[in-house]
């Protein structure tokens, strides 16, 4: 193995970044792993990217951690000392929650302000890795202000100043989602909350989780410090709707602290239920004008950002952008110029909009009083809604578009979201939605790189059938692999997000999809297509362009044995037919069950009475002795049926034990117990890999055979009580412990 060492530091003293190669000469292999940090004034790392590794051989994988920055605001990511050791809250069961208005039915009837006992105000929900560094008092709004509102007129970006908690990724989420007035109420019940009529201190919020939409119920005792709010709060010290939002998504995360760091793509899809991708301008696909022409008629929230200047916080340029700022892109537009030749073309337009609404616009090309426009007809100017005045609204070209701004980010909203947000699309996204599970030494097999454990992850298939509408003949697919539940995990231990990302493989031959591929196809395939890379955030998204067909997708962590539980969504232009791959449950014996050799069912019966008849004589009646001797007769049947799955059994364990050291991978359960005639679905052995294996992932073959003999007695119960073989079977209660006790 070579290696090459590269140690650079570019014109920041502040900056460095640390190279380190290596390759494999026999296979061309080469491994590349980069370290970036960034230090503060005073030596503190504040933004770290580590391990970006870039594998190029047969199969190329490219994986990469970074810190998890957001797109619409970009932040500096903070690392905290998790601490494994403290004692953290999870939330309660919400199906044992009462609901809003159960709780203000039942203040309002006893006269009572209502305390949130699944939140309560102390320092521990705020803080979980550490102590609180003064003393905070909880207060409800009346005891900071005389006329507390929810509301002030209406909402506004303006409303939402910053505190001291590290959240501005959620900041810029919620000024993003404030221009679309109607979306943000499916988030906050303007009309049913006031602290004036019906006002019992509690309030509730709506937040997308994973597939569903959670209600979110906190009372309004909010932290202080010196009689005035700590974290988020409004402009207005009267209005307490941004505070009470806060607190209510601190609660769906298990505390305020888990929300420090984050990106703001995170928060925009727990807000609208969307799905977010994000280009990078210095890189930006050849079709991107077009990917946001069809954005834009599926009515999906757009945002870009200026790279930010190091040394003066949102420094203007002389073309009126502002560095280090978030727009949002409001229209997406090819308009008609006429020519200075007289011909006629088309331009490329956006409209942003500066949150901050005043006068800091573009002033190039397009801008509101810019020569070009001259070239556009009244009419067209019109249609376009074209007005000129100091609102932070403004056109600017595409081309201009690509050349100063850093990022950009497209929130995909659901046909349903949509709808209500801003009316029906013109068009909408087709969508599929799948939620999994990655377990230890079951389903958890790591990325490409562990080919033994690769076919073990959960496999989905997709049938790309339909073209989009462009004449290109491909089918435009968005897929994102959301890992579940991070945030609230890492409050019990040191659980960061996992690096996660997917791989495709195009599969030629439909009959290989009537159960998950395996070790072999793996083997002899490449990937037709793969997430952008492996990161470790909370979210990873990645579009193609891909020929119609067959195709399965195959969600992992880097690393085999990281557990954790995932989303795996789809968006296309045209409806796609996705399902989970798995194996359907079945018992096929590898050697045929024989009763006593050569006899038939009515031959052996006959041998049987004959034998009774022999020890029990005309009085048909037979002892104690007796009925020992015809029970030995009768066992022997059973005994050599056990006796040769026995032997089919320990046949099929000495192939998988390929160390030859009386284990077997856990992994290796389900192609063992299917060599041996018993095929499970994915949950079944997902199961008995946690019943036998030890904690090594290893099963002993004395574990085995009590997984095979369990299995085959409880599969006998079922045929037992399923004579129709319907693949139903009715158990009482008291026959289903007997049963399984027995089992």
């Amino acid at each position: 193995m070579a290696s090459r060492f590269t140690l650079t530091k570019n014109v920041h003293d502040s900056d460095m970044t640390l190279e380190y190669s290596i390759t494999d000469p026999s296979t061309g292999d080469a491994t590349t792993i980069v370290k970036h940090e960034h230090k503060d004034v005073d030596g503190t790392i504040v933004q770290k990217k580590t391990t970006s590794i870039t594998k190029t051989g047969t199969i190329p994988i490219k994986i990469r951690r970074q810190s998890t920055l957001g797109s619409f605001n970009w932040i500096k990511n903070l690392h905290l000392p998790w601490n494994s050791k403290n004692t953290a809250r999870r939330l309660p069961d919400t199906s044992n929650v009462p609901k809003f208005d159960e709780i203000r039915r039942t203040s309002i009837k006893f006269n009572t302000l209502w305390e949130d006992s699944d939140f309560l105000a102390v320092d521990e929900s705020i803080f979980f890795s550490r102590r609180s560094p003064r003393p905070f008092v909880w207060k409800r709004p009346h005891e900071l202000c005389a006329n507390p509102q929810f509301v002030y007129k209406d909402f506004s970006r303006f409303d939402v100043v910053q505190g001291e908690l590290g959240d501005c990724w959620l900041l810029a989420a919620i000024a993003n989602v404030t221009l679309y007035p109607n979306l943000f109420k499916t988030i906050i019940y303007k009309e049913d909350q006031s602290f004036k009529k019906d006002y019992t201190g509690a309030f509730h919020f709506q937040f997308w989780q994973y597939g569903h939409w959670v209600d979110v119920v906190v009372d309004d005792r909010l932290p202080t410090y010196d009689g005035k709010l700590v974290f988020m709060h409004s402009a207005d010290n009267d209005e307490f709707w941004s505070a009470l939002l806060e607190k209510a998504y601190a609660k769906l995360n298990g505390s305020y602290e888990a929300l420090m760091a984050g990106s703001t793509s995170e928060a925009m899809e727990d807000f609208t239920g969307g799905l977010c991708e994000m280009f990078e301008m210095r890189d930006p696909p050849k079709d991107l004008f077009s990917i946001m022409l069809k954005a834009n008629e599926r009515q999906s929230l757009m945002g870009g950002s200026v790279e930010a200047d190091p040394y003066i916080f949102e420094a203007r340029e002389s073309n009126g952008l502002v560095r280090g700022h978030a727009y949002s892109i409001t229209d997406v537009k090819m308009v008609n110029v006429t020519l200075p030749s007289g011909g006629r073309g088309l331009m490329q337009l956006l409209r942003l909009r500066n949150p901050w609404g005043n006068a800091s616009e573009w002033n190039g090309a397009w801008s509101d009083r810019s020569l070009e426009w001259y070239y556009v007809t009244e009419e067209e100017k019109v249609e376009l809604g074209l007005v000129s005045a100091a609102d932070g609204e403004f056109w600017i070209s595409f081309h201009d578009f690509v050349k100063n701004f850093e990022k950009l980010e497209i929130c995909h909203l659901s046909p349903e979201a949509a709808a209500y947000a801003v009316g029906a699309p013109n068009q909408s996204w087709a969508c599929n939605n799948f939620e999994g599970v990655w377990t230890k030494n079951s389903t958890a097999g790591g990325c490409r790189n562990y080919l033994n454990t690769f076919a073990h992850n959960p496999q989905y298939h997709m049938k790309l059938t339909l073209a989009d509408d462009d004449a290109d003949n491909v089918c435009t697919c968005i897929i994102a692999l959301l890992q579940k539940n991070r945030r609230l995990q890492r409050l019990d231990s040191t659980c960061e997000m996992l690096t996660i990302g997917f791989a495709m493989y195009r599969v030629e031959d439909e009959k290989l999809l009537a159960e998950p591929l395996t070790r072999e196809f793996f083997r002899t395939h490449q990937s037709a297509a793969r997430s952008h890379a492996f990161i470790n955030i909370r979210e990873v998204c990645t579009r193609f362009r891909l020929p119609a067909g067959n195709y399965v997708v195959i969600p992992s962590t880097f690393e085999p044995n990281e557990e954790g539980e995932f989303m795996l969504r789809t968006f296309s232009e045209k409806p796609i037919k996705a399902e989970n791959v798995d194996y359907d449950t079945k018992y096929q014996p590898v050697v045929p069950v024989l009763t006593v050799e050569g006899m038939d069912e009515v031959e052996r019966e006959d041998r049987f009475d004959q034998f009774f008849e022999t020890l029990a004589g005309l009085d048909l009646e037979i002892d104690a002795w007796e009925l020992q001797k015809i029970a030995t007769f009768a066992l022997k049947k059973e005994f050599k049926e056990l006796w040769r799955s026995i032997r089919v059994w320990k046949s099929s364990f000495k192939v998988h034990d390929a160390d030859e050291n009386g284990t077997i991978s856990a992994f290796e359960l389900g192609n063992a117990l299917r060599d041996a005639g018993y095929t499970l679905p994915t949950q079944i052995i997902r199961a008995l890999s946690l019943r036998y294996a030890n904690h090594d992932g290893q099963i002993t073959f004395d574990g085995f055979i009590s997984c095979a003999v369990k299995l085959k007695t409880m599969m006998e119960i079922f045929q037992e009580r399923d004579p129709k073989k319907t693949g139903e079977a009715k158990f009482n209660l008291e026959a289903w412990l007997e049963l399984t006790m027995y089992a």
